[in-house]
């Protein structure tokens, strides 16, 4: 009796959870995004990939969430421009003009607008799996991209890269160079997309459904502690860590598997696997690098 009523339960449970999305900490986030800590003017977020296919492969939870994101505070509306700029065509294989193709198919199913995103085509930047780029020629061509449009944070890869790839693993010191050394205040955000070891980033329709667990855990644990204790000051404010978390339910995971699928020339059997399997495609965990003001003091 009890294991039919599981039988009927869980697949309940599971559709339920996995219907909606969930932005954990998000109204912090969104205020972290805001240039100068203003809600009147929209933040600009750049994606900083490596290669046609990594939106989709690993940055669809947080670009589903932003670009629908629409939240009233105080009377002020919070919104968030999105720009993605991937820095080579994926011409490893010879197919980097297919790849371009396929990549703006695959940003037109999520809905960033032309004009808001660019590939760049750099032969010191050329998709290999051996070779790390030059921070130096990473911070150069970003540059322009930032100062342009005004990008008040920038989200990437960490050093790990999530796959270990070394491409992936060169841009967030490509980044932390161009911050610490080419702009001056106010200095943009800088936030790398927290790599996982091989047991965690492999979980599937779990994934969503483990974080929500331990994301509504975190969030009663707040409230019992502050209840009891009250709330912890010996840590300033705008020291405390916070690790946004974008959990997508299950029409943001069909907008990136319908956004993967535009790259039809990277679908060979492992990709096919990794988008039913991988933790990226439901779950983005982001950690803030902080840039010493030291460093910058004097920038232009």
């Amino acid at each position: 009796m009890f294991s039919r009523l599981l039988a009927v339960l869980v697949p309940i449970f599971l559709a339920f959870v996995l219907r909606t999305s969930w932005e954990h900490d998000n109204v912090f986030f969104i205020y972290k995004l805001q240039s100068q800590g203003t809600t009147h003017s929209p933040a600009r977020v750049l994606f900083v990939t490596a290669h046609p296919d990594d939106e989709s492969l690993f940055f669809a939870p947080t670009l589903t969430s932003l670009l629908s994101h629409k939240r009233k505070l105080d009377k002020d509306v919070l919104s968030v421009e999105v720009y993605l700029l991937c820095l080579s065509t994926g011409d490893a294989d010879g197919l980097g003009k297919t790849r371009q193709r396929e990549m703006i198919h695959a940003l037109d199913v999520f809905g960033i607008e032309e004009g808001r995103w660019w590939i760049v085509d750099s032969p010191s930047l050329q998709d290999n799996m051996t070779a790390r780029w030059d921070p130096q020629v990473i911070a150069d061509v970003v540059k322009p991209y930032v100062v342009e449009h005004g990008i008040t944070t920038i989200l990437t890869f960490d050093e790990k890269g999530i796959s270990l790839h070394p491409n992936h693993m060169s841009l967030p010191h490509g980044l932390i160079h161009l911050l610490s050394t080419q702009l001056s205040h106010p200095i943009p955000k800088l936030y790398t997309l927290i790599s996982l070891p091989p047991f965690a980033k492999f979980q599937g329709p779990l994934a969503p459904v483990l974080a929500k667990y331990d994301l509504a855990l975190q969030t009663v644990w707040h409230y019992v502690y502050t209840y009891l204790f009250g709330t912890p000051s010996e840590v300033p404010p705008d020291e405390r860590v916070s690790v946004p978390v974008f959990v997508s339910g299950a029409r943001d995971y069909l907008t990136a598997l319908k956004s993967m699928y535009e790259h039809r020339s990277q679908l060979v059997w492992f990709r096919w696997l990794y988008v039913v399997a991988s933790r990226y495609m439901w779950v983005n965990e982001w950690l803030e690098v902080r840039i010493p003001s030291a460093v910058m003091v004097g920038r232009v």
